[in-house]
């Protein structure tokens, strides 16, 4: 008995020991002992492995990124950076100052917007400018009155009417004194017409030569009806594609010297490309008026251009 007694009371004092300081049992921890400054939570394995936003976010942004069903993934960050970076209760430094994340970018959008909402004519401009970054302003089917026309090829048209009255009498000129026919290929269009172009061009010659060669929907000069695009034939050659065109040289140089004679202007000049945003088209014609035109012409500029010299112009480079 009293043997028993002598193994007994030491195995006691044993698990009384273990149970007050932690316990004895190989890799069980104590869930009773006390957490080193705080809790471990959900929010703080996130904090340390989600990709906290950067100064240059927008609080919108943050908060998408947030609701993503897949967290963005970036390598753990120290004991420092978890407290001093992304924790509850600490200033972004993009908020120092007093603004909010991405105020202005978001400002800059809007004013964008609304010089957009507000674009608008009380009548035809005739120096509208329309390009990649000016887009046609909202009410200008209300002011243009376009004709109907057909091309020798019995092609159905709309063009601006006093640019169409222009082109029929430079073709005539050309017909008569040099032996060139120009015909319409294309004038004015529908936005969707000119998406349905833009996603055949892309289709057939790359999203480059698309990007390049085509206006975005829009942005295009051919919904002003002052833009006609032509096709050439001399001396029985037809020229009728962009390449053949482009190769046409001498052929367009008699073309181009009679434009603003009759209020037209070359509106993609070669080398000038970096200014109007598109490479060189030798068969897009834009009506202008004869004054702005030869004005054009005789210095060798872009409706760009022109219009920086004027008052209250819309300009793409600004």
């Amino acid at each position: 008995m009293i043997s028993n007694a002598k193994t007994i009371i030491p195995i006691l004092l044993i698990l009384v020991l273990c149970t007050a300081f932690g316990g004895c049992l190989p890799g069980k921890a104590n869930t009773n002992a006390p957490a080193l400054g705080r809790d471990v939570t959900r929010a703080d394995i996130e904090t340390t492995t989600r990709e906290a936003p950067t100064e240059y976010e927008s609080a919108a942004e943050s908060e998408i990124a947030t609701q993503q069903t897949e967290p963005v993934y970036a390598p753990e960050t120290t004991d420092a950076a978890s407290e001093t970076g992304s924790a509850a209760g600490t200033t972004d430094p993009s908020t120092e100052t007093g603004e909010e994340p991405g105020t202005e970018e978001e400002t800059e959008k809007e004013t964008e917007k609304e010089t957009e909402q507000v674009r608008t004519v009380t009548e035809i401009d005739y120096l509208v400018l329309v390009n990649r970054k000016n887009r046609l302003p909202d009410n200008w089917d209300d002011v243009i009155e376009l004709e109907y026309a057909e091309s020798a090829y019995g092609e159905p048209y709309y063009v601006e009417k006093k640019t169409l009255r222009a082109f029929k009498n430079l073709r005539q000129d050309l017909l008569e004194n040099d032996g060139i026919d120009i015909e319409m290929n294309s004038t004015y269009r529908s936005v969707a017409r000119q998406q349905e172009i833009w996603d055949r061009f892309a289709e057939e010659k790359g999203r480059s030569y698309a990007e390049r060669y085509v206006a975005v929907p829009g942005y295009s000069e051919h919904h002003t009806g002052l833009a006609i695009d032509v096709i050439v034939s001399r001396d029985g050659v037809l020229y009728g594609s962009n390449e053949e065109m482009i190769a046409a040289r001498k052929t367009f140089a008699v073309i181009h010297a009679k434009l603003a004679d009759y209020g037209f202007i070359l509106r993609y000049p070669e080398g000038k490309e970096t200014i109007t945003g598109y490479a060189y088209e030798p068969w897009h014609f834009r009506y202008v008026g004869p004054d702005a035109a030869k004005e054009i012409a005789a210095r060798g500029i872009t409706l760009e251009e022109y219009l920086r010299n004027i008052p209250d112009a819309v300009t793409a480079l600004e």
